[in-house]
């Protein structure tokens, strides 16, 4: 039996129909895949003074004044970031901590204009000379100080500061 040549036409059509379909089914399919980032190479000095920017974010500046404050125990919300940075910065010396030494250091500092530590010199310790772990103690002070920030004014002003070492 012969099949009218209209039935192979419509069946040539839908096979037709039915691959464009297939076709545009396939083609509208989103099969991406996520783009590795590219490495960005950094130099040193970029790496560090990236790493200087956070940390410049992280630590707020102080306000000015703080070591007379300090001294006559008037104290304003706003130095709170001075101890929380002092007491997140402290590490007990070790031979300070064998010795037992304790006591206070109080450091004057030269901050430029821009709010800047530039120079710490000792002024006062509490702790007995030729204790043990004294030295350790005042260079770890020096160094603690030295990162601090001081917010901006029209001139360089000396400030100072405390850090006692306790042990509980």
């Amino acid at each position: 039996m012969k099949l009218p040549t209209v039935f192979w036409v419509f069946v040539i059509l839908l096979l037709t129909a039915a691959g464009q379909a297939r076709a545009q089914a396939t083609y509208n399919r989103w099969e991406a895949r996520p783009v590795a980032m590219p490495q960005i190479r950094f130099t040193k000095a970029q790496q560090d003074s990236i790493r200087r920017a956070a940390y410049w974010q992280k630590n707020p500046s102080l306000k000015r004044g703080i070591g007379s404050r300090i001294r006559n125990r008037q104290l304003l919300p706003e130095d709170q970031p001075y101890f929380d940075f002092v007491g997140r910065s402290v590490r007990y010396p070790a031979a300070a901590l064998r010795a037992q030494t304790e006591g206070e250091v109080w450091m004057q500092l030269a901050v430029d204009a821009t709010g800047r530590v530039v120079k710490v010199t000792l002024l006062t310790t509490t702790i007995a000379p030729g204790a043990g772990g004294e030295a350790e103690i005042v260079q770890q002070t020096r160094e603690i100080l030295q990162h601090l920030r001081f917010e901006p004014a029209a001139a360089a002003t000396q400030e100072e500061a405390r850090i006692s070492f306790g042990i509980r």
